[in-house]
């Protein structure tokens, strides 16, 4: 399904390649095929996972989402087993094409060259500079870009790009965004079928952690008698109520009881962002 979104300009691209300099000295982690054009790629630098999303003949960015991955494609499987292993020297923009390399080292020198023009395409060559494997293998009047043929740059037409770039660097120019792939990445993100970024993920862990310690007490509590059944019975009785306002608290973030109070609900006596505790009120 064709994006909306307008695709890079060469100029743009070049700021990207400047960008994604941070995969330099990583390791490949992992390789993603995500269907029509889009793949996720991997890294892994300094014990962090660097993230490369990849959509063919728009985007190219560092990305911050995850990608609700299936079963793994033939053509994923192979580029994982191509470059396995291998760290990145450099990333680059192949003079002012709209196309992006990214060179490996390892048991053998590799390029990934990813190519952002016409349909778009993305290709592994190998040291001796022959495509080892192909997404979308074609033949054109001057070159060839098939499994197996000697890779060539497509012929450069006139002068460098100076295309405007002004809508989107002025957006990160005035600190909206503090680089280009994360602009890129918010306006693909709602195209994409991610996951929750991990910024939420991990908020969602937190939720699901005070919930479980809160099942654990209810059941201690049940354990100590009829005293505290009561209790108990109240917490399971309202669990729902109490899961729906500890999510209440992470979305509105509220920083008192008043303001977490107004949005319905059980009774809360007392909010502390500080200390991260909630006293409830349960009849």
């Amino acid at each position: 399904m064709p994006s909306k979104i307008r695709a890079l300009s060469s100029a743009e691209l070049q700021v990207i390649a400047g960008e994604l300099g941070v995969l330099v000295s990583s390791y490949f982690k992992n390789f993603y095929e995500l269907g029509d054009g889009a793949f996720l790629l991997t890294f892994s630098k300094e014990r962090k996972e660097v993230a490369v999303y990849v959509n063919l003949a728009n985007t190219i960015n560092l990305t911050e989402f995850r990608e609700r991955v299936t079963a793994p494609t033939e053509f994923a499987l192979a580029a994982r087993k191509k470059l396995d292993g291998s760290r990145v020297e450099t990333v680059e923009q192949h003079g002012s094409d709209r196309i992006i390399v990214i060179w490996f080292a390892g048991r053998e020198k590799r390029r990934l060259i990813i190519e952002m023009f016409g349909g778009g395409n993305l290709l592994i060559v190998n040291s001796e500079g022959k495509i080892e494997q192909v997404y979308s293998g074609r033949d054109f009047k001057e070159r060839s870009v098939k499994k197996g043929a000697q890779y060539a740059y497509p012929q450069q037409h006139g002068k460098p790009a100076t295309e405007a770039v002004s809508d989107r660097m002025k957006e990160v120019g005035e600190g909206r965004f503090k680089t280009l792939s994360a602009l890129m990445d918010s306006l693909y993100a709602e195209e994409r079928s991610v996951a929750e970024s991990p910024e939420k993920a991990r908020e969602l862990a937190e939720l699901a952690a005070s919930v479980d310690k809160l099942r654990k007490q209810v059941i201690e509590m049940s354990e100590k008698g009829e005293e505290y059944k009561k209790v108990a019975n109240a917490i399971y009785a309202h669990l729902h109520e109490i899961n729906e306002t500890l999510e209440g608290v992470r979305k509105s973030k509220a920083r008192s009881a008043e303001e977490l109070q107004a949005r319905g609900g059980i009774k809360v006596k007392k909010l502390d962002a500080k200390k991260k505790s909630i006293t409830i009120e349960l009849e």
